[in-house]
């Protein structure tokens, strides 16, 4: 019976389990910023909030859990930035100078009304936190940083000293206690960052991709910001070939609303040709999967693609099934055998089986589709060949990055 028990506890406190990678970066006129949010619960959302009363417009993204609504990392359409790592947890974090509290949370009071980096540390100076397990990472279009932690007795504040910020999972003001543990995450995020000597989406996708975590905690969702142009690029579920844009000026029009991300996003990623691959002119098939039915293929010898032919893919509707009586049976045959036989141990089977199977469906959602597509191309030019799928039909379309293929002459 306890054993039991403790495991059903421990399936109950993985719902709380975060990590999460956070990156920042100011190089060549450029201000780009990144979270992976790495999580056990995958209900990714997305909540807008347009300008009123004063208040900044802002855009937050988090999880839906049962208590609703969680905010991890955001935007406002002044340019600043925040987002935040889960710590371990510390008994020994009191209010020692009688700070007064805002209602809510501070990072939200700044998000209504804060525009720079300096602000935003004036509000941390004067107001008091209860509430911290974990440390936040703010940035502005103006290429400032700070990471804000806890130290003995008050919070401190991080500056970048290089053109590039990290943030995991430990304490950077203590990182050489043993009693904090360091991780790989940031080992790799720094040694990307110190070997470019530019920064772009795409260098910021293959940090995310390399960084990001699989299994009962997966990146669920991965958010890169444009601090100088207000636009954001996002990832669902580790699948790093296929991306929604958003622009905060553009969401902010709508008005108040609130997404469930996943929704968005198709699943999509290429089967072949695979990079470099040498392909016959005369016959060259591009194959990809995705959930959607409705897709336009662009191509072209332009790698940014900025010119390219396009062709308009419209797959047969999926023919749609009943649910899955495989998950339904086990359930099933335990209350039969209750009914049946009224013994104890087939109850606990019931409990067991029901938080196994709420997780299930709530923690690993695949993360690209096994649903395939095709189309032809025929008397290609021989050389480099570019090309990308955009699914269309939807509010957020989203598209692949751009692959590549090489296209040779055929022998005759």
């Amino acid at each position: 019976m306890k054993k039991v028990f403790m495991v059903i506890t421990l399936l109950i406190m993985a719902e709380g389990l975060l990590a999460c990678t956070l990156f920042w970066a100011n190089r060549n006129n450029e201000i780009l910023c990144a979270k992976n949010m790495d999580w056990s619960n995958t209900q990714t959302r997305m909540l807008v909030l347009p300008t009123e009363d004063g208040v900044y417009g802002r855009v937050y993204f988090g999880i839906e859990g049962s208590w609703g609504f969680t905010n991890t990392s955001g935007m406002n359409d002044h340019g600043l930035w925040y987002a935040g790592a889960s710590l371990s947890h510390r008994d020994d974090i009191k209010n020692t100078y009688n700070k007064p509290r805002v209602q809510g949370e501070i990072v939200e009071k700044i998000m209504r009304e804060c525009a720079t980096v300096d602000e935003a540390i004036a509000v941390y100076s004067r107001y008091w936190e209860p509430h911290w397990d974990g440390h936040t990472m703010i940035a502005d279009r103006f290429g400032n940083c700070v990471v804000v932690e806890y130290g003995e007795d008050d919070v401190v504040f991080l500056r970048n000293d290089p053109d590039y910020m990290i943030a995991t999972n430990f304490y950077l003001i203590d990182s050489l206690n043993t009693r904090w543990t360091n991780c790989y995450r940031y080992e790799v995020a720094d040694l990307m960052l110190r070997d470019s000597t530019a920064i772009s989406y795409d260098l910021f996708r293959r940090i995310a991709d390399a960084t990001h975590a699989e299994g009962g905690g997966p990146t669920s969702l991965t958010t890169l910001h444009d601090l100088k142009k207000r636009k954001t690029r996002v990832f669902s579920m580790f699948n790093y070939d296929e991306y929604i844009d958003m622009d905060l000026a553009g969401q902010l029009a709508y008005g108040q609303h609130y997404v469930d991300l996943a929704n968005y996003f198709n699943g999509i990623k290429r089967i072949a040709p695979l990079e470099d691959e040498e392909l016959c002119s005369d016959n060259i098939e591009l194959t990809w999967v995705g959930d959607g039915d409705d897709y336009v293929i662009r191509y072209g010898q332009d790698p940014e693609l900025d010119t390219y032919e396009q062709i308009e893919y419209h797959a047969e509707p999926e023919v749609q099934t009943a649910g899955d009586w495989k998950v339904m049976i086990i359930p099933f045959i335990s209350v039969c055998l209750v009914i049946l036989r009224g013994k104890r141990i087939w109850i606990l089977m019931i409990i067991s089986v029901s938080v196994f199977s709420s997780s299930c469906y709530r923690v690993e959602p695949a993360h690209y589709s096994q649903r395939e597509h095709k189309i032809i191309l025929t008397d290609q030019i021989p050389g480099d060949l570019y090309w990308k799928v955009l699914s269309t039909g939807n509010d957020y379309n989203s598209e692949t990055i751009i692959y590549q293929a090489k296209v040779v002459a055929d022998e005759e």
